[in-house]
């Protein structure tokens, strides 16, 4: 068992450390390789470590893009994003409310009641008053919506402006392109985080 430094010809000796000289070489290592070897980047760090560090800023609220970046694993990150799926979205609103008042959605979907008051979805109040609610995403795609506030079971008033537009294919493709699961679109945040739930932050559209 030896260390070596991988470069264009794979290793065919059992090796116990392997360090890349580039980030295309991690897509050379076989499934034995990347489990019974350490595996170093050029400045000497473990991938292990590394991806430790990234999840940590993730869930911290940060983004860990620049950090895969210069640690020389940036193109393994955006192989990762070939395989984006959306299994839920989860809406969030700030909205300050008092008893007997709510805050729904209306949309173009049956979760979102298909425009029918009626059958509006009602989101869920948790603390400094913002509401959330979750349906579906693996089936949806083009998404249209306006929030709505409710008092006393009844619809009093929409939030103004034009429909809520949520286009998921288009979501994706951008966190694709831009390397980046949380930027604002449309005047909402978004976020896909890393149980496969999109949140959408909106704040009240009020003219």
């Amino acid at each position: 068992m030896k260390s070596v430094k991988f470069s264009d010809q794979q290793p065919k000796e059992p090796i116990s450390k392997i360090t890349l000289e580039n980030n295309f070489d991690l897509f050379k290592l076989t499934p034995n390789q990347i489990k019974s070897t350490k595996i170093f980047n050029y400045k000497g760090k473990i991938f292990d470590e590394i991806y430790k560090e990234a999840l940590k800023l993730e869930n911290e609220g940060k983004n860990s893009t620049n950090f895969l970046n210069n640690n020389n694993i940036n193109n393994n990150n955006k192989n990762n994003n070939n395989n984006i799926k959306i299994e839920k979205i989860r809406f969030e609103i700030q909205y300050q409310t008092q008893m007997g008042q709510e805050i729904g959605i209306l949309g173009n979907l049956n979760e979102l009641g298909n425009w029918n008051q009626e059958n509006c979805l009602r989101l869920n109040w948790t603390e400094n008053n913002i509401w959330i609610k979750e349906i579906d995403g693996k089936n949806n795609n083009n998404i249209e919506f306006k929030f709505i506030f409710i008092v006393n079971n009844k619809v009093q008033k929409w939030e103004d402006g034009g429909n809520r537009i949520l286009n998921l294919n288009e979501i994706i493709e951008k966190i694709k392109n831009e390397n980046n699961k949380k930027f604002e679109l449309n005047q909402q945040k978004i976020e896909l985080n890393n149980n496969n739930i999109l949140i959408v932050g909106c704040n009240w559209n009020q003219k």
